[in-house]
């Protein structure tokens, strides 16, 4: 017989070691320790999934150090020059930012600054918009251009301004370089300066589905299409409208941009060509008239547009997150006298349920910033792009309770900041920032009181991010806010359920809102995908009252509110609230007469008890939902799956996998040591057992009755065979200790390792 040679010594010393570990893991010692480790491993992982859960973010479980920003009066004596310009209380402290940025890093730092604050247009020029304590303008139109400062819009006490680049230049680098803002601010009427506000979109990211969901399509089946009936389309912009055109929009259409420098279809989105889609599906023969605008000055200035027109809807899906929210600021006061004139308003909620914050100022450590939860005075966000920040407090009919609003970085500095005077009435009580981020940060607000003899209830809002902490009441944007405005919140098509981004009232004067719920998440062509949002919600209202109203032309615009109010599906708490109003949009159904095009005589009006009642049965049962939304106030945004994925292996995934690993290692050795002994030889007559069942068939006497233990394969063979009968490797004696497994040297009688006799 030839003999095998004798293995490779490196391999060898290898798998002796491997050996080793598992002979010792075999041990009651052994699997003790695994099983200890796998159980801490998965406890760790248990820790971070309730870690991350609790703040919701990277940021909410690692903040930096708040370092205190530079105060606008250091700033001053930093630079004299600037000094009387830096502390105008007329003067929005952006373009005090900007002029610093110029200061220290000259023109180019200056501009940078001021796009990224979105302060200047596609060409470069500076954007104003002047408050006047007068709605005539006309002379101080005629001042402003006579020195090259261009008026791009004028509404009511409002101007929006230009001031071309090449003004800018020679201001900034003459011995005076505030005075071109000083000598704005002193003109005649002229109460503030700040920077133009923009609306926000209520969209998230329709078609036929929701024809038979609103009971649509029975009402076009009967003739009730809309026609007769004028609807204003109020939006931001309607990019590609005309590529729709006799298709998903009518043949024909009447259409206006009040943006500065731009057409109607040559704005930042196609968001109002998507509104224009749904009121079309709906309402396929009302008249439709489209309005863009950006700024609030240009707003009001496309609403006297519209109502010239003769419009009788105007169809508002947007809204401003800056102002009281209790139905009297600038625009809920314009709704009102729109609605004033016969003229029924449709409003979008928002889609600021998870992007808002309510809190009463806290300052437990008297540094003057206001802690979210104790101890904390820095609340993470993660932005999108261009963010618009907005902190309101009920002190607008004082204008006496001075705040700021900071943004800080991962290090604890200030990156941006609105720190405007608040010195008395007529004074905002508010605070607002846009800044174009680069990342997601993380990053962080903080609140800070300036001058304030009360704490006052604080609202913030953001655009365009997500928040750590979030309260879905009092959520409600301007001009939703509006006594006269219908406001619409938004529910899942499939379900009915509220979504968890839609506005929730009441407002902050404690009226109920939003009025009802429409769909959203259904299928636009113009998007070429889903719609969400509210913004998706208000047309459908906006045009199911145009067929209604052909329906009963008779009615009032407060007549035709209940009557959709009164028809509408009850979802969430019974009757009204502040989630889903008086429910989800139900049309009923239509009056018996069909309305043919030939038809001389319009329908009269029914009496009110067959008119204003809503049908019991006339409702799809499918449709009703008894699910009522469960956000908690101040609570943190707790989807775990739009963390960081990083973040979520090394908190979660990678403990979780390692400790499962080690149960399922466990429960391997377990079987492995216990299959080994059955698979053994017998035991030699007299041996006496061993405690670990992997090493039961050892004996405890030298000389040739040992088991010889393959260290190539693992088998226990015959006493004194010198060849392994599985494998065919040379065997080496070896004894190993039965409490702890550790290999023995040859007639040892103790462990070297845990003492324990052999």
């Amino acid at each position: 017989m030839t003999i095998p040679p004798p293995p490779d010594p490196q391999p060898l010393k290898e798998k002796i070691n491997l050996q080793s570990v598992l002979v010792f893991l075999s041990t009651r010692k052994g699997m003790r320790l695994l099983g200890l480790i796998s159980l801490a491993l998965l406890v760790l992982a248990g820790a971070g999934i309730f870690l991350l859960s609790k703040y919701g973010s990277p940021a909410g479980l690692f903040k930096p150090e708040l370092t205190p920003p530079t105060s606008l009066s250091e700033l001053a004596t930093q630079y004299p020059e600037l000094g009387a310009v830096l502390q105008d209380p007329k003067l929005d402290s952006v373009y005090k930012d900007f002029l610093v940025a110029y200061q220290e890093g000259g023109l180019e730092a200056a501009l940078e600054l001021a796009r990224s604050r979105g302060l200047v247009n596609d060409q470069d020029e500076l954007r104003l918009t002047l408050e006047l304590d007068t709605s005539d303008s006309q002379m101080l139109t005629s001042q402003l251009e006579a020195v090259g400062i261009q008026v791009t819009a004028a509404s009511e006490n409002l101007i929006d301004v230009s001031i071309p680049l090449s003004l800018i230049e020679i201001a900034l680098a003459s011995e005076d370089p505030g005075g071109l803002f000083q000598d704005i601010s002193g003109l005649e009427h002229v109460t503030r300066i700040r920077l133009p506000r923009r609306s926000i979109q209520d969209v998230e990211d329709v078609k036929i589905e929701s024809l038979a969901m609103i009971n649509a399509q029975v009402w076009q089946n009967g003739g009730f299409t809309g026609k007769g009936i004028k609807i204003g389309i109020l939006d931001m912009g309607f990019n590609r409208y005309k590529e729709f055109l006799g298709s998903e929009l009518p043949s024909s259409v009447t259409a206006q941009s009040f943006i500065a420098g731009r057409e109607i279809d040559r704005s930042e989105t196609e968001h109002g060509t998507a509104v224009a889609e749904v009121i079309h599906d709906i309402a396929p023969e009302a008249e439709l008239f489209l309005a863009a605008y950006e700024t609030d000055a240009e707003q009001g200035a496309a609403v006297d547009w519209l109502v010239e027109q003769g419009v009788n809807i105007i169809s508002h899906s947007a809204g401003s997150i800056y102002g009281p929210m209790d139905g009297k600021g600038r625009e809920a006061r314009m709704v009102d006298q729109v609605v004033a004139r016969g003229i029924l308003w449709v409003n979008s909620a928002g889609n600021m349920g998870q992007a808002h914050y309510r809190g009463s100022f806290t300052d437990a450590d008297g540094d003057g910033y206001h802690e979210f939860s104790p101890g904390d005075e820095l609340m993470s966000f993660t932005p999108k792009g261009m963010v618009t920040l907005t902190l309101n407090w009920d002190a607008w009919d004082t204008g006496d309770q001075d705040y700021d609003l900071y943004v800080v970085d991962g290090n604890g500095a200030t990156l941006v900041s609105s720190e405007n005077r608040q010195t008395g009435a007529g004074d905002d009580a508010a605070e607002i920032i846009s800044y174009l981020f680069g990342d997601s940060g993380p990053y962080f607000v903080a609140f800070r009181a300036n001058r304030i003899t009360q704490p006052a209830v604080l609202d913030f809002y953001i655009y365009n991010s997500k928040i750590e902490y979030f309260s879905p009441e009092y959520s409600i944007t301007t001009p939703a806010d509006a006594v006269s405005s219908l406001t619409v919140g938004a529910t899942s098509w499939p379900d009915d359920l509220l979504e968890n981004y839609s506005s929730q009232g009441p407002t902050h004067d404690e009226r109920k809102k939003p009025d009802l719920c429409a769909p959203t998440g259904l299928s636009s062509a113009v998007y070429d995908g889903i719609f969400y949002g509210t913004s998706a919600s208000a047309p459908h209202v906006s045009a199911s009252a145009a067929l209604a109203w052909q329906a009963y032309p008779e009615l009032s615009v407060a007549e035709l509110v209940d009557f959709l109010k009164m028809r509408a599906l009850d979802l969430g708490p019974s009757g009204t609230d502040n989630q889903y109003g008086f429910g989800r949009l139900w049309l009923g159904e239509p009056p018996a007469i069909v309305l043919a095009p030939s038809a001389t005589e319009t329908p009269r009006l029914p009496e009110p008890t067959s008119t204003l009642e809503a049908s019991a049965t006339s409702a799809p049962a499918t449709a009703v939902s008894t699910r009522a939304p469960t956000p908690s106030p101040l609570s943190p945004d707790r989807s775990l799956w739009e963390l960081p994925l990083g973040l979520m292996a090394a908190c979660v995934v990678v403990p979780a996998l390692l400790g499962l690993a080690g149960i399922a290692l466990l429960g391997g050795i377990w079987y492995w040591s216990r299959s080994r002994a059955a698979k053994s030889i017998p035991r030699p007559a007299g041996v006496p057992a061993q405690a670990n069942p992997a090493l039961s068939q050892q004996p405890v006497t030298g000389g040739s009755d040992i088991l010889r233990l393959c260290t190539n394969c693992g088998r226990l063979n015959r006493p004194g065979a010198r060849f392994c009968s599985a494998c065919g490797q040379p065997l080496v004696e070896t004894r190993f200790c039965t409490n702890c497994g550790q290999p023995l040297r040859a007639n040892s009688k103790f462990c070297p390792r845990c003492g324990s006799r052999s």
